[in-house]
């Protein structure tokens, strides 16, 4: 699922036969790499992975190893390796997964792994079921079971839910392709939950959603909007 990278001399000899025993133990699919002694050297490694979700184990959270692993991706998990508690108190670069006291305990390498990829896993559930709305310094879930709609305003995408609103780069033609099968495109500018749909006004092609906002559709999609509402009700 992920590969682990080590940068924790001169820990790095156990902690990678740790990582390889939990790896074979749950037949997982990966490598465990250790990073060069060099600061700039394993940043510009880490910098090359492209994106890939990994597991990093790191002996200074204020390293370039580290904010590198951080901006490469928001789903990495970065664990702090550390020689006295009070390290964590001191000022952090980056945001870190745990933290492992040296010299590494075995089972302290083996639970902290269960834990993150349990995480791994709730968190591919929770994607398959969810839009993912990513910024420059932030990606969080949106259930799609609670998004009301999508609104195109101003090159942006407006996601409404029953409570909030948020905004983000996309477009509707890739939210249309990705989107469960109870989103529609009703209009050029909407794709619609079907399941939040109270009612249509076919004459002035409006759609109240159940929070009670108002949106629009188009003779274009009239049709199939009207045997999806069917569809609905049967």
């Amino acid at each position: 699922m992920a590969d682990m990278y080590i940068r924790n001399s001169p820990y790095d000899t156990e902690i990678s036969r740790s990582c390889n025993g939990f790896m074979i133990e749950r037949n997982i699919a990966g490598d465990v790499i250790t990073l060069p002694e060099d600061d700039m050297t394993a940043a510009d490694r880490v910098k090359a992975i492209g994106g890939a979700q990994s597991v990093f184990f790191l002996k200074d959270g204020g390293s370039d190893t580290a904010r590198a692993a951080a901006l490469d991706n928001p789903e990495n998990y970065l664990i702090l390796c550390i020689n006295d508690i009070d390290e964590l108190n001191g000022k952090l670069s980056v945001r870190h997964s745990a933290a492992l006291v040296n010299p590494p305990a075995h089972r302290k390498v083996l639970s902290l792994l269960s834990e993150i990829y349990a995480d791994m896993g709730s968190t591919t559930y929770q994607k398959e079921r969810s839009y993912t709305v990513s910024g420059r310094s932030q990606c969080f879930f949106v259930p799609y079971d609670r998004i009301l709609f999508f609104e195109a305003r101003r090159k942006k995408i407006i996601i409404r839910t029953d409570i909030q609103m948020f905004e983000c780069p996309d477009t509707l033609d890739n939210i249309s392709a990705i989107a469960p099968k109870n989103f529609m495109r009703i209009h050029r500018g909407f794709v619609a939950n079907i399941s939040h749909i109270m009612s249509v006004n076919y004459t002035d092609m409006t759609v109240q959603m159940d929070d009670g906002s108002v949106i629009y559709t188009s003779r274009t999609y009239r049709s199939e909007l009207r045997q999806r509402i069917k569809e609905k009700q049967e």
